[in-house]
């Protein structure tokens, strides 16, 4: 049995990257069953906050302080409560820039 390369997108990470493209829910299989994430649900920083703690959110965290930080996810969180990855990204590489970091 042939193995990808490593670092070669593994299908279900295409999968991801076209319903996020369509703006559609994401689904995958496992153990014999289809599940369901919401795209909006997808789209919330606070969620990739909690699988990515150890980077660069938590580095964001470290050079603001906890109370920039929340006030930040106040400042652009939506009216369902959510804090948009957009605006993140954005704010992100303003820091990284500001940092001496960005490209």
């Amino acid at each position: 049995m042939a193995t990808a390369p490593k670092g070669a997108k593994a299908p279900q990470d295409h999968k991801a990257a076209k319903a996020e493209a369509e703006n559609k829910d994401i689904t995958f299989e496992w153990n014999e069953r289809d599940w369901i994430v919401p795209r909006e649900a997808f789209d919330n920083v606070e969620l990739f906050e909690a699988i990515e703690d150890e980077k660069y959110l938590t580095a964001v965290r470290g050079y603001l302080g906890r109370t920039q930080w929340s006030e930040f996810k106040d400042s652009v969180r939506d009216d369902a409560g959510r804090v948009p990855t957009e605006q993140f990204e954005s704010f992100l590489n303003t820091l990284m820039e500001a940092l001496g970091q960005g490209n």
